[in-house]
């Protein structure tokens, strides 16, 4: 959408959302049973491309983690520990009920 498009509304009505976001819940259609994360997709209210940022809480080693994610596929991109000590123990480890593009 773009504010030079006929939509009905007026000017003042895009200003003052120029700087909402979508923010939708969803899992994963294609979700294994066991993969139970409710994920938080957020993208640009005027957003005309593009799948938004997909953010999920979830455990990890028996630990609360933020997953980020995004693309088509909701690809896991990071893993945010609660302390800067668990995220440089677990650097770099891919887990395997976290979905992750397959670079080949």
């Amino acid at each position: 959408m773009k504010p030079d498009r006929d939509r009905g509304e007026d000017k003042a009505y895009w200003a003052k959302t120029k700087h909402r976001a979508t923010i939708s819940k969803f899992k994963m259609p294609e979700s294994k049973p066991k993969d139970n994360k409710l994920y938080y997709n957020i993208y640009g209210w005027n957003e005309t491309a593009g799948d938004g940022e997909f953010y999920a809480v979830h455990t990890e080693e028996g630990q609360p983690v933020l997953i980020s994610a995004g693309g088509v596929g909701v690809w896991t991109d990071a893993v945010y520990w609660k302390t800067p000590e668990l995220a440089q123990k677990y650097a770099g480890k891919k887990f395997h009920d976290l979905h992750y593009r397959e670079m080949n």
